[in-house]
C-alpha cells in the first residue's frame, strides 16, 4: 500500500472519527443547555412563588398599618401593591420587600402606573413556562392572596366607614379596634396560613420536575460521554498507526502529534500538537488540536457544573446548621428521622430586654430589628465560647440552654457564666450605641424534652417544666438582674455570689424562694472543672 494510499485512508478514517467526536461534543453541550434551561426556568419559577408571598406579606402589613395608625398613606401603599400584581404598575427591579421598606424610608418613589398588562402577576406567569398543574398551584395561591385582600379591605373600609360616619373620638377608637381584631384574628390567620399550602405544593413540583428533567439529561450526556471518550480512543489509535508508518520519513512532526497524543491520554488536556506545516500530517495534528481543544472545553463544564453543586450543597448544608444544632443536623442527614430524647441534667436560661414593646412602638422597624441583630448577634457569638446552644428568639426573648445536645456536667456553671457575660455586653452595646437597654434573665435546671418539630420547616425546641418555671423567673426578674431558682443556687453555691431575694410568687409553683446571681468567686474563676476536682485553685 502506497503512502499516499495510506495516507488518504487513515485521514478519511481520521475525518470520519473526528466528525463523530464533534458531533457528540455538540449533543452532550445541548444536553448541559437542557440542564440550564430547566434549572432557570425552576428559579424563574420559583421566583414567582416568592413575588407572590412577598406581595402578600406587604398587604398584610399595610392593612394592619392603616389599621394602627389610620395614615392614609398606608392604604395608598396597599391599593398599589394589589394593582402592581395586576400589572397596572410596574414591578420593581429589587424584590417587594426591599423595594418597599425603601419607599417607606423615602429612598424610593412610589410605584409609576402603566397599562402593560403583559407585567401582571398572571401573565408572567403563564410565559414563564410553567405545567398546567404548577400553574394551577400559583393561581390557586394567588386567588387565595386575592381572598385574604378583601377580608383586608373589608377591615380597612370597616375603619374608613366610622370615620366618615361619625366625627366621635369613641367611634373612631371602636372602628379601628374592630379593623384590628379582624386582621388578627384566627380566621384572618388561617386564610394567611392557606396561602403557602399550594406554594408548597408549587415549590414540590417545580423540584420534582426540575429533577426528572436532570436525570434525563444526565443519563443522556453520561452516554455521550462514553461515546465521545470511545470516539477518542479510536482516533488515538489511528494516529499512533499512522505516525508508526510515517516516523521513518516524518520523524520530527510525526513525534510531535504522537507525543500530543500521549499527553492527552496522561490526563494533560491542554497538550497540542501545534503543527504549522501545510501538507496532510498538518491537517491531522490541527483536526486533532480541534478535537481536543472540545474535549477540554467538554470537560472543563462538566467540572464547572460539579464545583457548583459542591458548592450548593456545602450552602445547604450551612444553612441547615444556622437552623438546627451541628449533632442534630448531621444526625437528620444521616436519615434518622424522629429525633426526640430526654436529658435529665440542663440548665434553661430566658433574657428579656426590658421596655422593648414601648421602645418599639417609638422606633422605626429597622432601626429596631437592627437593635435586635447586634445585640443578640453579640450573644450568638459568645455561645461557642461557653459550650451552649440557641434554642430561639422570640420578639426580643432570648433563649438558651446548657447541657443539649452535647451533654456537660458543668452545665449550669456555663449558662452563668454567659449570663454575667450577656450583662456585660449589653453594657458594652449600650456605651458604643448610647443606648440604654437592660435585661431581666431568669435560669432554672432540672430535666427537659428536646427534639425536631416539623416536617417542611424544622425546629429544634424544648419541653418541660424547666422551661416553664425558667421564663417565669425571667418575668419576675428585675432589669439588670439574673434571677435564679433554689436548684439553681445550690449548684452554683460554690463557685458564685448569689443574693437571697426571698419569697417570690411563681405561677405554677407560688411562693418560691429565689436568689439573684452576683458574680463569680475570684478563686474559681480562672480555674478548670479537672483542676477543681484535683483541689488546685
Amino acid at each position: 500500500m502506497t503512502i499516499r494510499t495510506l495516507l488518504f485512508n487513515m485521514l478519511i478514517a481520521a475525518a470520519v472519527l473526528s466528525a463523530a467526536a464533534a458531533s457528540l461534543a455538540l449533543l452532550l453541550k445541548s444536553q448541559l443547555e437542557i440542564a440550564e434551561e430547566a434549572g432557570a426556568r425552576s428559579l424563574h419559577g420559583q421566583a414567582l412563588a416568592t413575588e407572590l408571598i412577598d406581595s402578600s406579606e406587604r398587604l398584610t402589613g399595610f392593612a394592619r398599618n392603616f389599621a394602627a395608625t389610620g395614615n392614609e398613606r398606608y392604604r395608598r401603599y396597599y391599593k398599589q401593591t394589589l394593582d402592581m400584581r395586576n400589572g397596572l404598575y410596574a414591578p420593581p427591579n429589587e424584590s417587594l420587600s426591599v423595594y418597599w421598606q425603601l419607599v417607606l424610608a423615602g429612598q424610593r418613589p412610589e410605584p409609576t402606573a402603566t397599562n402593560d398588562q403583559d407585567q401582571s402577576l398572571e401573565k408572567r406567569m403563564i410565559a414563564s413556562g410553567l405545567s398546567l398543574e404548577e400553574f394551577a398551584l400559583l393561581k390557586d395561591a394567588q386567588g387565595r392572596s386575592d381572598t385574604l385582600a378583601k377580608l383586608e379591605e373589608m377591615a380597612m373600609n370597616d375603619l374608613m366607614g366610622r370615620s366618615i360616619s361619625s366625627a366621635a373620638a369613641e367611634s373612631s377608637l371602636a372602628g379601628r379596634a374592630a379593623a384590628i381584631a379582624l386582621l388578627y384574628s384566627p380566621e384572618y390567620y388561617d386564610a394567611k396560613a392557606s396561602i403557602m399550602e399550594p406554594v408548597a405544593l408549587f415549590i414540590q413540583s417545580l423540584n420534582a420536575r426540575l429533577s426528572g428533567e436532570l436525570d434525563i439529561a444526565n443519563d443522556r450526556a453520561a452516554k455521550l460521554s462514553v461515546a465521545l471518550i470511545l470516539t477518542c480512543i479510536l482516533l488515538f489509535v489511528l494516529m499512533g498507526a499512522l505516525a508508526f508508518e510515517m516516523r521513518r520519513r516524518l520523524a520530527l512532526r510525526g513525534g510531535n502529534l504522537l507525543r500530543a497524543v500521549e499527553r492527552i491520554s496522561a490526563g494533560e488536556l491542554g497538550a497540542r500538537a501545534r503543527d504549522t506545516g501545510s501538507d496532510e500530517v498538518a491537517l491531522l495534528a490541527n483536526a486533532f488540536d480541534e478535537m481536543a481543544e472540545r474535549l477540554e472545553q467538554s470537560l472543563n463544564e462538566a467540572h464547572q457544573k460539579a464545583r457548583e453543586l459542591d458548592e450548593q450543597r456545602a450552602h445547604s448544608e450551612k444553612l441547615l446548621h444556622n437552623i438546627l444544632p451541628v449533632l442534630i443536623a448531621d444526625r437528620l442527614k444521616e436519615g434518622e428521622a424522629n429525633i426526640a430524647e430526654t436529658f435529665p441534667e440542663v440548665t434553661v436560661l430566658f433574657a428579656d430586654i426590658v421596655g422593648f414593646t414601648k421602645l418599639s412602638a417609638s422606633m422605626h422597624p429597622q432601626k429596631l430589628v437592627d437593635i435586635l441583630n447586634n445585640v443578640f448577634g453579640r450573644f450568638d457569638e459568645m455561645l461557642a465560647e461557653f459550650g451552649l446552644e440557641k434554642i430561639k428568639t422570640i420578639g426580643d426573648c432570648y433563649m438558651v440552654v446548657g447541657g443539649v445536645p452535647e451533654r456537660s456536667p458543668i452545665h449550669c456553671q456555663q449558662v452563668a457564666r454567659f449570663a454575667l457575660a450577656a450583662l456585660k455586653t449589653l453594657d458594652d452595646y449600650n456605651r458604643e450605641s448610647g443606648q440604654t437597654l437592660q435585661m431581666r434573665m431568669g435560669i432554672h435546671t432540672g430535666t427537659v424534652v428536646a427534639g425536631i418539630v416539623g416536617k417542611q420547616k424544622y425546629s429544634y425546641d424544648l419541653w418541660g417544666d424547666v422551661v416553664n418555671i425558667a421564663s417565669r423567673l425571667e418575668s419576675t426578674s428585675l432589669p439588670g438582674r439574673i434571677h435564679v431558682a433554689s436548684a439553681v443556687r445550690a449548684r452554683l453555691l460554690d463557685d458564685f455570689e448569689l443574693e437571697e431575694r426571698g419569697q417570690v410568687e411563681i405561677r405554677g409553683l407560688g411562693p418560691t424562694q429565689t436568689s439573684f446571681l452576683i458574680q463569680e468567686k475570684a478563686e474559681w474563676a480562672p480555674a478548670s472543672l479537672d483542676d477543681r476536682r484535683s483541689g488546685v485553685k
